[in-house]
């Protein structure tokens, strides 16, 4: 998996990595938070810097309980952080 990294220094992938490790979908995290919409997550997903503010991104990374600065983190390959 390609290693994207943003103008600020987040990896989407580190997201990514969070979601797959607790085992949820987009579509789940975004029918449980509210204001957080399936379209800019996934443009967030993709590379596309300004799809989700700090505050969204802080509230996914609470819900995920992951730290918000795991959203720093340089991650190569998110499957061998994803449970099985």
């Amino acid at each position: 998996m390609k290693e994207i990294k943003l103008s600020n220094g987040m990896c989407p992938n580190a997201l990514k990595t969070a979601m797959g490790y607790r085992g949820v979908s987009q579509s789940k995290l975004c029918k449980e938070l509210i204001g957080v919409s399936q379209s800019n997550l996934s443009n967030f997903l993709k590379g596309k810097f300004k799809a989700l503010s700090d505050d969204k991104l802080k509230l996914i990374m609470e819900y995920l309980q992951f730290p918000y600065e795991f959203l720093f983190k340089d991650i190569k390959d998110v499957k061998f952080f994803i449970k099985k």
